[in-house]
């Protein structure tokens, strides 16, 4: 079933709708449904492109320092919605006959509901995107990384592993989304001497490094690689062994709770301050990071300490 028109569509309605929805809606309404999906995969390849070459090195964040990844994005796709507004006027003088799917109320909102089910889909059972508001991950997230973390990763009997980066919600405020790293497993005794961890009575080793990356603090920083139980490893960040939170009582991780440390030792709210976190529940956990995909800051992606998982 078709729509015989005897005048292409207005070429304002095209220019309005290129800039507000973008090729793919465009191409519908133009009555062009193959060139609609092959610029939505086009679209989603621009997006998905460009923060690979952020990954990768290829881009760097520090032009667009101070702007989050929902206005980032939209500058490829806006390049994607110029190529498909000039196609769009090459083919409108002879686009005067289109199917039921180019009527302007299936072909304006139907990609936007298409993304927005797909976005969904993705960020409830496969992949969700956060960003870390604070140093206390520093030298491995930095203020202002945007990241994905996997939500398959702890379901389906997994649980949490130690050195793993971990987001979950809070314990003394609820909804409240953490990010710390995997430190003591349920029945491990995690204690710290004069800076140095201990877990279940054996002294984690240490090795200081240098990092090619600049890390911002208020206070000069000394790096070390550490080492847990089962070989994972990570660099964490300390002023001093003397800091507040240098020296604690042996804690003990009852059956179902996690030990969570921040990276940046001597900034950080962590397990080592019940009345602020203290151990998590295994429900309270969402899924430990995979990758980082851009830095609000302009901070490189390229160039941050490298994180061995553990071989347990």
């Amino acid at each position: 079933m078709s729509d015989a028109q005897t005048k292409p569509r207005n070429i304002l309605g095209l220019i309005a709708i290129a800039a507000i929805l973008g090729a793919a809606p465009l191409m519908l309404w133009l009555g062009k449904g193959r060139l609609a999906f092959a610029y939505l995969a086009l679209s989603i390849a621009a997006g998905a492109g460009f923060f690979m070459a952020a990954i990768a090195g290829i881009v760097s964040p520090e032009p667009f320092a101070g702007i989050d990844p929902s206005t980032v994005i939209s500058f490829p796709l806006w390049a994607v919605a110029v190529a498909g507004l000039l196609h769009a006027l090459v083919l409108r003088p002879q686009s005067l006959h289109r199917p039921w799917y180019s009527r302007w109320y299936v072909a304006l909102p139907s990609i936007a509901i298409l993304g927005l089910a797909v976005t969904f889909g993705i960020r409830t059972w496969l992949y969700q995107p956060f960003n870390s508001p604070s140093e206390s991950m520093q030298p491995n997230l930095m203020l202002g990384d945007y990241f994905f973390a996997s939500k398959l990763a702890y379901g389906a009997g997994s649980d949490p592993q130690r050195g793993d980066i971990a987001v979950f919600y809070g314990t003394r405020d609820e909804g409240v989304v953490y990010v710390k790293r995997v430190i003591g497993l349920p029945g491990d005794t995690i204690e710290m001497r004069q800076g140095r961890l201990f877990i279940n009575q054996t002294e984690v080793p240490r090795v200081r490094v240098d990092l090619a990356l600049a890390v911002h603090s208020e206070q000069k920083l000394t790096f070390y690689r550490e080492t847990l139980p089962g070989g994972a490893s990570h660099v964490i960040g300390e002023i001093s062994d003397v800091e507040f939170a240098d020296n604690t009582a042996p804690a003990t991780v009852r059956p179902g709770h996690y030990y969570v440390m921040g990276d940046n030792r001597d900034n950080a709210a962590d397990s080592r301050f019940p009345q602020q976190l203290g151990t998590v529940p295994r429900e309270n956990f969402i899924g430990p990071m995979t990758v980082r995909f851009w830095n609000s800051q302009g901070v490189p992606l390229v160039g941050r300490p490298i994180s061995n998982p553990s071989t347990e």
